[in-house]
């Protein structure tokens, strides 16, 4: 459905509910990116509280991220449940580093992103807050702009410190050295094999369960279901499904 009358603005990621129950919607727009990806930044939609999710047509208001220029597909995560600090994390259209920004006023103003030490290959990412108080966010763990869009590592990592550093990582998908498969086209784009895993998604479960869907080798969807425990110790089997 159309949002706002601005073209070329898109969500990727989860709204986020705010303390006084309005909504929170991370959006980009890149209606200009013809010119250079120094054209895009990311946004916030706003709905008042009173105002139901749907139907999303009509009732946004727009709020941008300072200092966003290049910097997409904005993730939010509100770190303790009942608290008004948020934190932001971005795609990297440069393909260098993920970015973060902070608010500390449940979302009113926000700080100017700064790269994290993650790695970004200008893929998209997700965040999420755990119940244990860690933050997790699932990417490809590799930097640069690739030959044929290739994405072989997606890894999921989890900061201990309020989002600030992430010191744990364990990969989902790792495949050195891919290359692309030329093995048919579908709809015109292709190729349909080049072990390219992308555009994760997260959330878990009141059973700690963590759940990630993603794309999988260009041909279907991938989902997983994982544990903390899993992420922080090698010797625990992932169960994929």
């Amino acid at each position: 459905q159309r949002f706002q009358g601005a073209r070329g603005t898109w969500g990727r990621n989860s709204l986020i509910r705010k303390l006084d129950g309005s909504w929170l919607m991370p959006v980009y727009n890149e209606s200009l990116k013809a010119i250079g990806h120094q054209s895009e930044y990311s946004m916030l939609f706003r709905k008042a509280p009173a105002s139901p999710v749907l139907p999303f047509e009509g009732g946004w208001s727009t709020q941008p991220f300072p200092g966003s220029s290049f910097l997409v597909q904005p993730s939010v995560v509100r770190l303790r449940p009942g608290q008004p600090r948020l934190r932001a994390y971005f795609r990297d259209r440069r393909a260098a580093w993920i970015y973060t920004a902070v608010s500390e006023d449940d979302g009113a103003t926000w700080s100017t992103p700064t790269a994290t030490s993650l790695p970004n290959n200008n893929a998209g990412i997700h965040a999420t807050a755990l119940k244990s108080g860690a933050v997790a966010i699932v990417y490809n763990n590799m930097a640069g702009q690739t030959k044929h869009n290739l994405r072989n590592h997606l890894a999921v990592s989890l900061s201990d410190d309020g989002g600030e550093t992430f010191t744990i990582t364990r990969h989902l998908e790792d495949h050195a050295n891919a290359t692309a498969m030329s093995d048919g086209l579908v709809g015109g784009v292709g190729p349909t094999t080049c072990n390219c895993y992308s555009y994760p998604t997260m959330t878990q479960t009141q059973d700690g369960l963590i759940h990630i869907a993603y794309t999988w080798q260009r041909r279907t969807i991938k989902y997983t279901r994982i544990s903390e425990q899993w992420i922080r110790s090698s010797a625990v089997t992932a169960v994929f499904v």
